[in-house]
């Protein structure tokens, strides 16, 4: 069965965001532990000395400080878009939920944020380097509460972020394969007692109903309780390569309303408790989705993006169902 998962740029921008978010933690760590070297400095006279990592940083401060600045816009900058596409993903698979982004970490952060710049904004300068020394290392340490809020956060929405896609049940990851477009070819025990036998009259009236809708139409061929795949009847009636597709001794279900390109704005389906769901995307690759009542809205905001898209109510009325001969 397929896992579903976010997409994997997506984990990709997120990986990257926890990363500056860690590097302007650890920048954070560093200059909190100067600030406070170099105010034990200034209290003591200089009597214990500096470390050499101290001094280290205190003979190329403006550089680390320098750096630290870009760290910080980078971090700050990835998360706003990493926040903005986060929710962007979720729209398009339904969720119209609180959004994942609203988190006690990230209002901390903010608060943190700002606090430090009050702090900044409101010391002024004494003439003694102990006491700037010491607003220093309390902005930096109130700074870096923040990113610590943060950092926690962002690695909590994104296992919230994976909960609700993969509840969703929407593969968001068209880079790998899903069960349509699998084949599977092991010989099953013909389903006797719950389809008729595909024979060729069975055929004749698909290939009719293709032929006279001008139209594809969608075949689902199941496997096994949890195995699905779509295959396309052609508008033609030319059955040949399909039937060649098919496993023995599955049962197939060809559906006689042909998937459509048109919006999903104003469609209202018939009712049911659940759905068949056909998606297909600019490849062609053929997508299945079992569809609950209460998922439709989420199968239709995906479907937007597809080119064809279907979704049959179960059971249906219409449907030529069969048994493929073992």
């Amino acid at each position: 069965m397929t896992v579903v998962r976010p997409p994997r740029s997506w984990e990709l921008q997120t990986v990257a965001v926890i990363a500056a978010v860690a590097a302007a933690a650890l920048f954070g760590i560093v200059l909190f532990v100067r600030d406070l070297a170099l105010r034990d400095y200034v209290l003591t006279g200089g009597v214990d000395g500096l470390s050499p990592l101290v001094a280290g940083l205190v003979r190329h401060g403006d550089a680390i400080d320098l750096l630290f600045f870009v760290v910080l816009l980078a971090y700050i900058a990835g998360f706003v878009l990493w926040r903005r596409e986060t929710q962007r993903m979720l729209e398009t698979i339904g969720d119209t939920r609180t959004p994942v982004t609203v988190h006690w970490t990230v209002a901390a952060w903010n608060l943190a944020i700002g606090l430090a710049f009050m702090i900044r904004l409101t010391a002024e300068h004494s003439g003694d380097a102990a006491e700037d020394l010491t607003v220093d290392a309390v902005q930096n340490g109130v700074r870096l509460v923040g990113i610590g809020c943060l950092l926690i956060g962002v690695w909590q929405i994104r296992e919230e972020v994976r909960r609700r896609v993969t509840e969703a049940g929407i593969h968001l990851r068209h880079d790998e394969p899903r069960p349509s477009s699998i084949p599977v070819r092991t010989l099953l025990p013909t389903m006797t007692g719950e389809a008729p036998e595909a024979d060729e009259d069975f055929w004749a009236r698909v290939a009719r109903t293709a032929t006279g809708l001008r139209a594809d139409l969608a075949l689902l061929e199941k496997t096994g309780p949890l195995a699905y795949r779509w295959l396309l009847v052609p508008a033609d009636g030319n059955l040949t390569a399909v039937r060649a597709e098919l496993t023995p001794g599955a049962e197939i279900t060809v559906f006689t309303q042909p998937p459509t390109a048109t919006e999903t704005q104003h469609y209202t389906p018939l009712p049911a408790e659940f759905y068949q769901g056909f998606l297909e995307d600019d490849s062609g690759t053929l997508t299945f989705q079992s569809v609950t009542s209460r998922r439709v809205s989420a199968f239709l905001a995906r479907a937007r993006s597809a080119r064809r898209w279907a979704l049959y109510p179960l059971p249906s009325p219409t449907a030529l169902t069969a048994t493929v001969e073992p």
